[in-house]
């Protein structure tokens, strides 16, 4: 297959990186997680770039809101090797290697690389994505969460270096268990303090709600305004969770029950694309959900379906499209072909950040979801046919 001018660009400019004893192959990815070029031999190498975007990413959103300056690098290292992720502004070049290589020498010789590629007029080309805000007017409704002091992060050197040490089995390169992480930027200023937000839950009877109050850090008298001021906002999908109706019955009705059916899968997509957006960032949820839809499984349901800049699908021409489908048929074929959807984009999405992972960041809305649609899922036969690792959400 006849390579693309760009690859042969990226080849050349990583020429003298993947040549270094102990580099196991190079990845340049765009913003959405876009592979522009690759010398990886690892199996579903098409992953690593939705990975690759998904930590990069998130380091710099951790730097921007901390106001640590621009990010340089992130090292990964693992118990058999290490993987470097250097930014490319609108791009990121990642570099494998294993435990025999110099990693001072690698770094300054990819650093030379990344240069170079940054310069290339189809790296400058890319689209900035930038992600939408939602006006005061139209803002969504989110649920209340408390902000909680997280005490100050160390720092010795102007080249600051936030270590933060892992236990969990996952990595870039395989599923030897992370040792460390290390970002890199190009600034140093104080530490500020970080926040973790969680939902606050209080007992009722038997039944968890959340609680609507807003509860606000602890600040001591010495902290003052200086510890409000050092407060990091919490950044929120473009995308809102719409109020669900009450608990709701089947319709007899062949049309009513095919749109009720529609508007249960709605909620579901929705629900996923907010979780994915909340993991890895709008654009990058987009790209990874665009690479996921299954077209030729479903070709007449997804019909000139493409997905909207909020990482959402048009459901508008899906609507559109089932009204072409036979009304005494139209039941069974959007099950069949939403099953086959939600299915390829769950695998993609586990594959990619761990189940686990995206059923933590999905969990809320489908606790709604299944409050409102519950039995009438099970009755239509949605819940018996959707993906096994969301169906473990589907509870009372």
């Amino acid at each position: 297959m006849k390579r693309s001018n760009i690859e042969l660009k990226l080849e050349k400019a990583l020429n003298k990186v993947n040549n270094i004893k102990g580099v196991d192959g190079t990845l340049v990815v765009d913003n959405q997680g876009g592979i522009l070029y690759s010398s990886l031999s690892y199996d579903n190498v098409d992953l690593f770039g939705s990975m690759a975007n998904i930590i990069s990413s998130s380091s710099e959103k951790l730097l921007d809101l901390s106001k640590q300056g621009l990010i340089e690098r992130i090292l990964v290292e693992s118990v058999k090797g290490k993987a470097l992720f250097l930014s490319l502004e609108r791009a990121h070049l990642v570099v494998l290697t294993n435990k025999k290589a110099n990693i001072g020498m690698i770094i300054l010789s990819s650093k030379k690389s990344a240069k170079i590629i940054k310069e290339m007029d189809e790296i400058k080309e890319i689209p900035e994505f930038v992600e939408s805000i939602p006006s005061p007017e139209t803002a969504p409704v989110i649920e209340q969460e408390i902000t909680e002091a997280v005490p100050e992060l160390g720092m010795e050197s102007s080249d600051i270096k936030t270590k933060i040490v892992e236990k969990e089995e996952i990595s870039v390169a395989s599923s030897n268990p992370i040792e460390e992480i290390i970002i890199e930027s190009k600034t140093f200023k104080a530490a500020p303090k970080i926040t973790e937000t969680k939902t606050v839950e209080k007992e009722v009877g038997k039944r968890k709600i959340a609680d609507e109050s807003l509860l606000k850090p602890k600040i001591t008298a010495k902290e003052g305004k200086k510890a409000s001021a050092m407060e990091i906002p919490v950044i929120k999908p473009p995308l809102s969770f719409p109020p669900l109706p009450d608990i709701v019955t089947v319709p007899g009705d062949l049309t009513k029950k095919s749109e009720l059916i529609i508007d249960i899968y709605e909620a579901i997509m929705l629900a996923m694309s907010i979780g994915a957006s909340k993991i890895m960032g709008t654009a990058p949820a987009r790209g990874m959900l665009k690479k996921s839809i299954p077209y030729d499984e479903s070709p007449e349901l997804l019909d000139g379906v493409d997905v909207k800049s909020n990482s959402s699908l048009q459901f508008n021409v899906i609507r559109s499209n089932l009204e072409k489908f036979p009304l005494e048929t139209r039941q069974k074929q959007t099950i069949d072909g939403f099953t086959k959807i939600i299915s390829s984009i769950t695998d993609k999405y586990g594959k990619v950040m761990g189940y686990g992972a995206f059923r933590g960041m999905i969990r809320p809305e489908f606790k709604k979801i299944y409050a409102s649609y519950g039995p009438a899922m099970e009755e239509l036969g949605i819940k018996e046919k959707i993906h096994p690792e969301l169906r473990e959400l589907m509870v009372s």
